[in-house]
C-alpha cells in the first residue's frame, strides 16, 4: 500500500508522479511550490516576517493540486522560461489564482517589484545617502540615478515616480510573446500601472521633479 504524501507547505496536494518534482519540468514544480509557501508563510511564519507585505496572501483551491497548476501553466505556448506573477494584472493583489497571475519573464518580474520590507524609512526609489536625498531606478537591470540633491524625500519620490511612469510606458509599448503569455491583458495592465505612478507625482504640484529629464524622449 502507497504510503499518504505529506502536504507540500502544509496545504498543496501533489499528484503527480513520483520524481516529477526532480525532472525536467523541476522550474515548474518549483513554481508550485513558492505559490504555496507565500500563501502559507512558511513554518512558523517565517517567510511574512522577512516579506511582511505578503502576509495575508491566498491562493485558489483548484492551484492546491498540483496537477491543476500545470495544466494552467501548459496552456500558454510560451510558458517555457517564464515565472508567475500576481501583481502585474491586479495592483496590490494578494490572491494567485488563473484570473489574477500571468506567467512573464523575469525582467517584466522584476518591474514592479516593490521592495518595502527592505527599503527601510524613505518611499520607493528614494535614500538618503548624505544631507540631501536621492532618487534611483532600476531600469534594463542596473541602477539609474535620478537625482542626487533633492530637498525633501517628497521631491526625490517624485522624481521617482515620473520616471517609473514612463518607464513603465516604455515596456507596454515594446512587449513581446518573450516578455508575456498574455501581452493584451499584459499591456492594458501596465499602462493602469503607469497611471499610479502618473498620479502620484502629478498631484503634490509643482517641484524638483518636473525638471528631471524624459527617460526616452
Amino acid at each position: 500500500m502507497t504510503k499518504p504524501r505529506k502536504p507540500v507547505q502544509g496545504i498543496g496536494i501533489n499528484d503527480m508522479p513520483i520524481g516529477y518534482s526532480t525532472g525536467p519540468e523541476k522550474p515548474v514544480y518549483d513554481q508550485w511550490v513558492n505559490v504555496l509557501y507565500r500563501a502559507g508563510g512558511g513554518e512558523d511564519g517565517a517567510f511574512y516576517k522577512e516579506n511582511p507585505t505578503y502576509r495575508g496572501t491566498t491562493v485558489c483551491e483548484e492551484w492546491l493540486t498540483l496537477s491543476n497548476f500545470i495544466t494552467w501553466v501548459k496552456s500558454h505556448e510560451s510558458w517555457q522560461g517564464k515565472s508567475i506573477d500576481k501583481d502585474i494584472l491586479c495592483p496590490g493583489n494578494k490572491h494567485y489564482s488563473p484570473e489574477t497571475c500571468v506567467l512573464v519573464s523575469t525582467r517584466l518580474n522584476n518591474l514592479l517589484t516593490d521592495s518595502a520590507a527592505k527599503r527601510g524609512e524613505y518611499p520607493k526609489g528614494v535614500d538618503r545617502p548624505n544631507k540631501t536625498f536621492r532618487a534611483r531606478i532600476l531600469m534594463h537591470g542596473k541602477k539609474k540615478t535620478l537625482g542626487r540633491k533633492f530637498n525633501t524625500q517628497k521631491e526625490a519620490h517624485r522624481a521617482y515616480c515620473k520616471a517609473k511612469e514612463e518607464y513603465i510606458r516604455e515596456w507596454a509599448e515594446n512587449l513581446t510573446d518573450a516578455d508575456t503569455c498574455d501581452i493584451e491583458r499584459t499591456r492594458e495592465a501596465l499602462l493602469r500601472h503607469a497611471v499610479i505612478e502618473g498620479n502620484a507625482w502629478r498631484e503634490t504640484g509643482d517641484s524638483e521633479a518636473d525638471s528631471v529629464p524624459t527617460l526616452f524622449g
